[in-house]
């Protein structure tokens, strides 16, 4: 892939991580969406100024930006889990005591 055309990029490229921009945010989707650093190294650049690791080919460059760390977000899962529990807990209570309120202020306007 020495010279890529742009449908070769436009499916090869995975949104942008950060501004998660599709692919025509990456400097037109030609060989310029690639910096060249002094070294001959290559990276992917979006417009919202992420750039990918270095490496020396584009195919590389490519397979580079498209590499993502899982997450594992479980941990932080169950802690949201927990708090939308407590937070519908209190929500109940908050609902009941407004039905006292409201049962007390019907019983005080038929007096």
């Amino acid at each position: 892939m020495t010279n890529p055309d742009t449908k070769a990029l436009r499916e090869a490229l995975l949104p942008c991580p950060f501004c998660n921009s599709g692919m025509s945010s990456f400097a037109g989707m030609t060989p310029d969406a690639f910096s060249k650093c002094t070294d001959g190294t290559l990276s992917i650049s979006c417009d919202c100024g992420a750039s990918g690791p270095l490496a020396p080919t584009m195919e590389e460059a490519i397979a580079a930006w498209n590499r993502r760390v899982p997450l594992d977000r479980s941990d932080e899962l169950d802690r949201v889990k927990a708090e939308n529990a407590t937070l519908k807990e209190k929500l109940s209570g908050v609902e009941a005591e407004n039905d006292d309120w409201q049962r007390l202020a019907n019983a005080q306007r038929w007096k």
